[in-house]
């Protein structure tokens, strides 16, 4: 089961938000979640390395999302005090997305619908070589991003970034 409680990446002046951090049996994830006009495609360019919402490159988003996950891991594993790696994925609400999962930049790319199917197969990967996480080592990560993620104030749901 994954806890996601909303927490954010603001730290040494910045007020960038991880819109979602969960944690559970196939790892931990920072989630950044887009909201983009389903009036213009989704495709993808430079063979498979660039995403693009209609005409507009979102390398930038890629790169951000990148960045959030490797400000949780940083965050995260000094509380731990060892290495958890956060991984990246980007989750897509609005046009059609013409692909399962695509690994783009680093981060996992998908349609919103199927962050539970993506996150049930993170955990069969992790099964199978011996790399998931029992009850309370989620409990711990979560303990420890609770300490170094501040919760948002707003406690609602923004709306997603993007085009």
């Amino acid at each position: 089961m994954y806890q996601y409680p909303r927490l954010s990446a603001a730290r040494a002046g910045s007020d960038q938000e991880i819109d979602h951090f969960l944690a559970g049996p196939g790892g931990v994830f920072a989630v950044d979640s887009e909201l983009w006009d389903k009036r213009l495609p989704i495709r993808t360019g430079g063979q498979g390395t660039e995403l693009y919402h209609g005409p507009y490159s979102q390398t930038e988003r890629l790169e951000h999302a990148q960045w959030e996950a490797a400000q949780a891991t940083r965050l995260v594993s000094s509380v731990l005090r060892q290495r958890v790696h956060v991984h990246p994925a980007m989750v897509l609400y609005g046009p059609k997305v013409p692909w399962i999962v695509v690994r783009m930049h680093g981060v996992d790319v998908f349609a919103g619908d199927r962050l539970k199917k993506y996150l049930k197969q993170e955990a069969r990967k992790r099964a199978k070589a011996s790399e998931r996480l029992d009850p309370d080592q989620v409990a711990e990560v979560i303990a420890a991003a609770e300490k170094v993620l501040p919760a948002r104030a707003d406690r609602h749901h923004s709306p997603p970034r993007g085009r």
